[in-house]
């Protein structure tokens, strides 16, 4: 597994779980959304990590979850064009690229989480930036300069 993807996951998972689950994605309302939805990469066996949602909070935990309510599959290259902002959401949503099976709205928050890494990667914070320079150098990935716009799609 791509060491950058394998940073950014574990770092989500840690995050999660330090602050209770709290964690705002700031771009879907969790408003109504329980359950799980696994994010599936590739591979035999096919590694991935969970979102568990409930109570208008989620964590990210590690492992594929055995009764997920949606699983969100992506190859490894799609993930990190989706972290360093080479690809849309969109594109990679309509071209099949990022395929959703069950609850779509477990897609959207998987969506948001990659948009809102974009938007620490080129964002104000000094310490968000360089955290999303280290997960993007992991991935072998250059990382945006400070200018880069961002689309949030």
């Amino acid at each position: 597994m791509n060491p950058g993807i394998h940073w950014f996951m574990n770092g989500l998972s840690l995050g999660t779980g330090l602050m209770g689950g709290a964690i705002n994605t700031q771009k879907v309302d969790l408003r109504g959304t329980r359950g799980i939805g696994n994010i599936e990469l590739p591979g035999t066996p096919p590694t991935g990590w969970h979102l568990d949602v409930r109570d208008e909070h989620f964590w990210v935990r590690k492992g594929l979850h055995p009764a997920p309510a949606a699983t969100i599959r992506l190859k490894e290259e799609t993930f990190l064009q989706l972290l360093d902002g080479t690809l849309s959401s969109a594109t990679a949503i309509m071209t099949g690229r990022v395929q959703v099976q069950g609850d779509a709205h477990f897609g959207l928050i998987f969506i948001a989480l990659c948009s809102q890494f974009r938007v620490l990667a080129t964002g104000e914070s000094r310490l968000g930036r360089a955290l999303a320079r280290v997960i993007l150098r992991r991935a072998g990935r250059t990382p945006p300069s400070p200018e880069a716009r961002v689309s949030s799609s």
